[in-house]
This record gives C-alpha cells, structure tokens and sequence, in this order.
C-alpha cells in the first residue's frame, strides 16, 4: 500500500477467497502483483487457470519463492517479469534477482537493493568468506528505529559497525554469498535442526522436496525426539489432482537428500497453517508429529 501511495497506482485488494480472486475481472486489469510462497501454493491447487497477459510484473515478498514456483508463475503470467526478493520486517526488503538471473540461480536471492549494502558476518560479527553460511547484515536508510518497548530485542538486532560507525541491522537470518555476490538465504538462526548430532538447514531439506512432482509447498521443522534429540519433520501439500502415498514420497526423499537430511516424519496435509502476515507458522506444525 505504501509503494502504491508513492508511485501513485491503484491498489487492488484479493478478496479473502483465493478462490474467487481468480475469477475476478480486477486481475485482467492488473499490471504489478506481490506474491507470497504460501500464495502460489494455494493457487497451484485451481483447476483451469488461463494465461493472464495484463500482469507485467511480478515480485515476491514474505520468503524466498522456490525455483518450481517461479516455473509456474511463468506459465500462467507469460508476460511478466519475476523479481524474486528476500526481506524482513525490521527493514522490509534487503534483496532482489534480477529476472535474468532466474534460470540460472532459481534459488538464489539476489543483490542488495539500491541505496544499502549486505555482507555475510560470523559468530563475532566479522565478514565471512564467500560461500561460507554466516548471519546477514543490512545497512541502510530503510532499517528500523527499534522494537517497540524493547530495548533488549533492539540491542541485539541493531549494533554500531566498527569499520563505518553506522548503526547496521544483524538480522538473524543466515545465508551465504557466492563468487558473484548473490545471496542465498540458508536458515533462521533459531530455526536450524540438529538432528543425530548434525545441523541441518529446514531450507535446504524444503527445496529439495519441492522438487518432487507433484509436491505444491513443503514446511521442515524439528520435533523432540528420544533418539535422535530432535529429529526432522515434514509437512507437504500435494498440487491438485496429484496422488501420492507416504510411502511413495518417502522413495522420492530417499533419491534427493543425503541420509542425515532425510525426514523421520512426513505428513500430507490439505494445507500449511499460517500466520496473520500470510507465512507457514511452523510453531503450529509439531502437533502433526504424534507418530
């Protein structure tokens, strides 16, 4: 909405159907559309989509849009641009792709936006190697002033630079640069599963089963286990009309992910819980884990 205000557009709001949107004349007419991972799922599951040509522009929002989800954007929006974008609330984006970036770098985040600067830091908050996973900073006019109330959460997410002196935002969120600069987002900070001794990265697991047909979105998250100290779940969502048994998406696990990244548990569900702000709630998914 405030990207609409400054550029003067007109905004279009989805209707709370996803179904109905579809079917709304205002998508004929719409040149720029955000979307979200748990959205293109959704629509995935929408029998008889028709090739819209109006949209000119497509960008991402929310998390990093899976190279099988860029592919079907694609199809159905043949005439628009896909700027796959990674970003955060504390300061609303920090990365984009360049569109002809994509078949080369499906998973990859991209570049900084104009006007800030991204490296890659360690433990000590130093920069890191390239292709070494670290946690990212940001610096920019577009962070934010600090958590409302508290002091605690902003001093450890906004610290002063030593080499500029600028106060920079560690976000919390970890990932690595490759030889061209671009960024790749591996995992939250506390959101990494250490499973039979070994961390495992939920992305690097997601992408993985979202290469398998047939699978529409995927959430990997860790679970309490006696064994292991914790072990990996999956919950999947199947594309419509796809027909695929736990056993069946086990055997195609099993010809992707090494054995250590492999899910003790997997669920198909009908859908992922999310949030208020429209992202998979993986706190909710545990209780899947009953077996």
């Amino acid at each position: 909405a405030l990207l609409c205000t400054q550029v003067g557009a007109t905004l279009k709001l989805l209707p709370e159907q996803v179904q109905s949107f579809k079917h709304r004349s205002e998508l004929d007419t719409a040149t720029v559309l955000p979307v979200m991972p748990a959205l293109v799922a959704l629509w995935q599951h929408i029998p008889d989509w028709q090739p819209n040509l109006s949209v000119r522009l497509i960008t991402s929002t929310g998390a990093a849009v899976s190279g099988a989800a860029i592919a079907w954007l694609a199809k159905v929006f043949p005439n628009a641009r896909f700027f796959s974008m990674f970003g955060l609330t504390e300061c609303k984006r920090v990365s984009y792709l360049p569109p002809e970036k994509l078949a080369l770098k499906p998973n990859c985040v991209g570049i900084a936006i104009p006007g800030t600067r991204l490296w890659i830091a360690d433990i000590s908050g130093h920069p890191v190697a390239t292709g070494c996973i670290g946690e990212l900073v940001v610096s920019g006019p577009h962070l934010m002033s600090g958590y409302w109330e508290d002091a605690v959460g902003t001093a450890k997410r906004l610290k002063r630079d030593p080499a500029s002196g600028e106060t920079v935002l560690f976000t919390g969120d970890h990932g690595y640069l490759d030889s061209d600069g671009d960024l790749y987002f591996a995992l939250r900070t506390d959101g990494s599963i250490k499973a039979r001794g070994v961390k495992v990265s939920p992305r690097e697991v997601e992408l993985a089963l979202l290469e398998i047909p047939g699978v529409a979105n995927v959430a990997v998250y860790g679970v309490a286990d006696v064994m292991q100290g914790e072990a990996i779940a999956a919950a999947v969502v199947l594309k419509l009309n796809a027909e695929m048994s736990v056993v069946q998406l086990r055997a195609q696990c099993s010809q992707r992910l090494e054995h250590a990244l492999m899910p003790k548990y997997l669920y198909i569900l009908d859908a992922l819980p999310l949030s208020e702000n429209g992202k998979v709630d993986k706190a909710l998914l545990p209780r899947f884990a009953t077996q």
